[in-house]
């Protein structure tokens, strides 16, 4: 079963799934790893384009990501099909009146039409396209949104990840080792509330986005090290950690590996 805080998607299931757990998301699921991998997209962020651009935030929860890049100079459209997130995010917008930050309720499946503007970059976090079997609509839909030369980054859940194949193995959890791989794994942790999580490889993902956007980079998370659901591990073992993240720094972009972390990184263009 899947813990994760991912979604995105206009069902019924997703969007009930979050709204229950908008007002405590912040405090129940965000730690020191998810910190990291955020600090880390809006690295990323920062060396594909440059404030004042502007950027939409497709899957934007509670507004973290949007909130922190607005800070860093960005204008930020943040888009969720949660009520409950967009008010929380909107509550946060609240507080910082000066940064340049909006919130709308909305889907990623229908941008065309709904969007003002075109954007310079629009971006995904922490696996909310693994709610979605339709990836190529998505896609196109993005596409409609960006100027020419705009660029797209998702951060996605592939159909293996070599940390949690071990940590499931190495306790005799044969089954969970192999869970992504099965059709139908649902996400939990929502109040009693799931939906269904969908696991995209990179080869996939690129196909449903060739006819509007080129490869540009492609980069493994959480291979070696801990993912956001292992912080008792990370905590109880802080130098082994480190050397992990190191062992992550050289390999996440090479064949294989790059595929096979928690979540990739996939950054591409538009044609």
């Amino acid at each position: 079963m899947d813990n994760s805080p991912y979604h995105q998607d206009s069902s019924i299931d997703v969007l009930e799934a979050f709204d229950s757990v908008a007002v405590q998301f912040d405090e129940r699921f965000e730690n020191e790893i998810t910190h990291r991998i955020r600090n880390k997209i809006y690295s990323l962020v920062e060396r594909t384009v440059h404030p004042p651009a502007s950027l939409l935030d497709i899957n934007c929860g509670t507004g973290i990501d949007a909130m922190a890049l607005a800070q860093k100079g960005f204008s930020v459209l943040g888009l969720d099909a949660s009520p409950g997130m967009i008010q929380e995010a909107g509550r946060k917008a609240a507080r910082e009146p000066g940064a340049r930050v909006a919130f709308s309720v909305g889907s990623f499946h229908h941008l065309s039409g709904h969007i003002p503007g075109l954007f310079d970059l629009a971006f995904s976090n922490f696996g909310g396209l693994n709610c979605t079997d339709d990836l190529s609509s998505v896609a196109g839909e993005v596409s409609s949104v960006l100027r020419p030369g705009g660029y797209f980054l998702a951060v996605v859940m592939p159909p293996f990840s070599l940390w949690e194949f071990f940590s499931y193995a190495l306790r005799g959890q044969r089954r969970n080792a192999l869970r992504r791989m099965r059709k139908g794994t649902l996400a939990t942790g929502f109040d009693g509330k799931s939906f269904t999580v969908l696991y995209h490889s990179p080869r996939t993902f690129m196909d449903a986005c060739s006819p509007w956007f080129e490869l540009r980079d492609l980069i493994g998370l959480s291979i070696m090290s801990p993912t956001p659901q292992s912080t008792g591990f990370a905590r109880a073992f802080p130098r082994l950690i480190r050397l992990l993240m190191w062992v992550d720094s050289q390999i996440e972009r090479l064949p294989l590996f790059r595929s096979s972390g928690d979540h990739f990184i996939v950054i591409c263009r538009k044609k």
